[in-house]
C-alpha cells in the first residue's frame, strides 16, 4: 500500500485478481460551505501498466538529423518505434499509441528536443523520468451525485504512478456519491464512494484554503481551450498539471504540515478487493466506503 503522507482520509480501492492492482484517494474540501473540493487519486507501485507502445515522431530537419543518430537505436532496443512525421496519421487512432515528437514541437503531444548531443542519452533519460512513466488507467472520468457541479477535468486521458485530481464545487456539508470509471489492463472498472464533505478535518490546511483558486484557473483552461482553434489544453494531461498549479499556490507549505496527521490517516485506511470483473471480494466489503460494481455492457 502507498504510504499515507498527508493528513486527510485515505480510502482505498483494490483490484485483485490474476494482476494485483491498488489505488488510493484522499478528499479535501474548503471551510465555506458552499465552497470547493479535491479528490486525489495515488496509484499504488505494484500495478500492472497498460500496454502502451510509445511512437516517436522524426519531426526535425536533416541538419539536425545528426543530433539524434545515438539516441534513434536506444528507443528501438528498448521496444519504442520510430517513425517519419508524415506516417503520424497512422498512429493517433489507437488509444494504445503514445505519440512523442523527436525535434519541432506538436501541439497537444510530448516533446524532446536535443539540446547538447553529446548529452543525448542523459537528457532523454531524464525526459523519459517525467514524460514517459507507465499507463494503468484510460479514459478516467468521475461523476457525483446533486451534491456537486462544475468539477474539473472532465476526463483524464491516462493515470500512472503520479497522483492526478479532480475538483468542483460543492453545496452542501453532507456525503456524497462518487463513481470512478476507467480502462485498466483488465478491462472497464467501475468503483462507488462516499466523499465525507460534511467532515471539517478535511478542510484544515493549506491546500484546503487554496482550493477556489485552483478550481478557477482550471475553469480558465477549460474556457480558453473551447475557444481556440486547436483546443490543444484538452491534450495536456493532468498529471503534469497538478504539480505546476501547487508549486504556484505554495505545496511546501502543505508538506511541512503532513506529520502532525500521520496516525490519523493509518487509523483511517481501509482495503477492498476486487476481481476482473469488478466483483467484491473482500470479506468485510460491506464495512469499507468503496464498492465496486460490474459495468454495464
Amino acid at each position: 500500500m502507498k504510504k499515507i503522507w498527508l493528513f486527510l482520509l485515505v480510502s482505498i480501492l483494490t483490484v485483485s485478481s490474476a494482476f494485483a492492482q491498488s489505488f488510493e484517494f484522499e478528499t479535501t474540501r474548503t471551510a465555506e460551505v458552499p465552497g470547493f473540493f479535491m479528490v486525489r487519486i495515488f496509484p499504488g507501485v505494484n500495478n500492472v501498466p497498460l500496454p502502451i507502445q510509445n511512437i516517436f515522431v522524426a519531426n526535425y530537419n536533416k541538419k539536425d538529423e545528426a543530433k539524434y543518430e545515438e539516441l534513434l537505436p536506444f528507443l528501438r532496443e528498448f521496444g519504442g518505434k520510430v517513425v517519419p512525421a508524415d506516417e503520424v496519421g497512422k498512429y493517433t487512432v489507437s488509444k494504445n499509441n503514445r505519440l512523442i515528437f523527436l525535434g519541432d514541437e506538436e501541439d497537444g503531444f510530448s516533446n524532446f528536443k536535443v539540446q547538447d548531443a553529446n548529452k543525448v542519452l542523459e537528457e532523454f533519460e531524464a525526459f523519459a523520468t517525467e514524460n514517459l512513466e507507465p499507463t494503468l488507467l484510460q479514459n478516467v472520468t468521475a461523476t457525483f451525485g446533486g451534491n456537486v457541479s462544475e468539477v474539473y477535468p472532465a476526463q483524464i486521458e491516462s493515470i500512472g504512478f503520479s497522483d492526478v485530481f479532480f475538483i468542483g464545487k460543492f453545496e452542501k456539508a453532507m456525503k456524497t456519491r462518487m463513481e470512478i470509471q476507467g480502462v485498466s489492463a483488465e478491462g472497464e472498472i467501475k468503483a462507488i464512494a462516499p466523499l465525507l464533505l460534511h467532515d471539517e478535518e478535511f478542510s484544515h490546511g493549506a491546500l484546503a484554503k487554496e482550493l477556489p483558486a485552483i478550481w478557477e484557473e482550471l475553469w480558465k483552461q477549460s474556457n480558453d481551450s473551447k475557444s481556440s482553434t486547436f483546443g490543444w489544453i484538452k491534450s495536456i494531461n493532468v498529471n503534469d498539471l497538478f504539480p505546476l498549479i501547487l508549486l504556484v499556490v505554495g505545496l511546501g507549505i502543505l508538506i511541512m504540515t503532513v506529520k502532525k496527521f500521520a496516525k490519523r490517516n493509518e487509523r483511517a485506511a481501509e482495503k477492498l478487493d476486487i476481481d476482473k470483473n469488478g466483483i467484491p471480494s473482500h470479506q468485510n466489503w460491506k464495512d469499507v466506503p468503496f464498492e465496486v460494481e460490474k459495468k454495464d455492457e
